[in-house]
């Protein structure tokens, strides 16, 4: 849902959407202050980069905001709860979106065993230190998208830039299975 918090000033939404294979890019902006809540079930991971602004995130409902995203910092969400975010009045946003499923898929690849719990990522993604990896990967779609036009990348270059847009999220954003990935697996024992 939607509420906009500024009744004089005008509404004037902007949205624009492209989709290639499980993934998908938003762009963004409203004028006046928002407040948008999102409520599971929700069958997408969303990245939030946040551009002229900032963005209050309250995760589960509490009234108060355990995030926020700027130009420093994008948000990254799985939705388990009920997620409101507060809009700063000329706020833009270009928001990644990836299929659950998707992503589940090669988090198991990576594991080469099942999850046992719902992949949770931290809210809070620092552009500076850790998120270079998916803003490139980010460009990289953005580029291709725009070169390939309507008909869209070939499939041998979508699949790539999917595995690349996966990897830099799964790699370069702390996540609940973080540890897992990047433990030392035990050799096999010598026969």
């Amino acid at each position: 849902s939607m509420k906009v918090l500024e009744r004089g000033s005008p509404f004037q939404a902007r949205v624009e959407y492209q989709r290639l294979n499980g993934i998908g890019l938003m762009a963004s902006g409203y004028g006046p202050a928002v407040e948008i809540s999102c409520t599971p079930p929700i069958s997408d991971v969303c990245v939030n980069f946040v551009f002229g602004g900032t963005m209050l995130i309250d995760e589960g409902s509490t009234g108060e905001a355990t995030a926020v995203a700027g130009p420093a910092r994008a948000a990254v969400f799985c939705f388990p709860e009920t997620v409101s975010m507060r809009w700063s009045p000329g706020l833009r946003q270009l928001m990644l979106t990836v299929d659950k499923a998707l992503i589940d898929r090669c988090l198991r690849n990576l594991l080469n065993e099942p999850l046992h719990a719902p992949l949770r990522f931290e809210t809070e993604m620092d552009l500076r230190c850790g998120g270079e990896g998916i803003t490139a990967a980010i460009r990289t779609l953005q580029r291709a998208l725009e070169q390939c036009g309507k008909a869209g990348p070939p499939p041998v270059l979508a699949k790539e830039i999917e595995h690349g847009i996966l990897t830099a999220l799964l790699l370069g954003q702390r996540h609940n299975y973080t540890d897992r990935i990047f433990s030392a697996q035990p050799l096999p024992a010598p026969r």
